[in-house]
């Protein structure tokens, strides 16, 4: 049985078969090893759109609040937030 499209097995299968992939297959691997490079530590960043830090800094407790001043700079973390209110509305 040939395992579905869409998938890192999907991809691997098409390989085998002497193919080019699909794009949901291709997605999919890339999905998997970005994931994996990140879980092993051999990729030690992740970009994040702007709006998801902000919201996550808005939901943040204060310790964790305080580390992002300290890591990212106080006028960085103000500069972020003093754009909520136009993503927000």
């Amino acid at each position: 049985m040939r395992p579905p499209c869409g998938t890192p097995a999907g991809e691997k299968a098409h390989r085998r078969r002497h193919e080019l992939s699909c794009q949901p297959c291709r997605d999919a691997l890339a999905d998997y090893m970005r994931g994996r490079c990140i879980a092993t530590g051999h990729r030690l960043s992740v970009r994040v759109p702007l709006d998801v830090v902000r919201l996550l800094l808005l939901a943040a407790p204060e310790d964790v609040f305080a580390s992002a001043r300290q890591e990212l700079g106080p006028c960085t973390v103000a500069a972020l937030l003093a754009q909520t209110k136009t993503v927000a509305s």
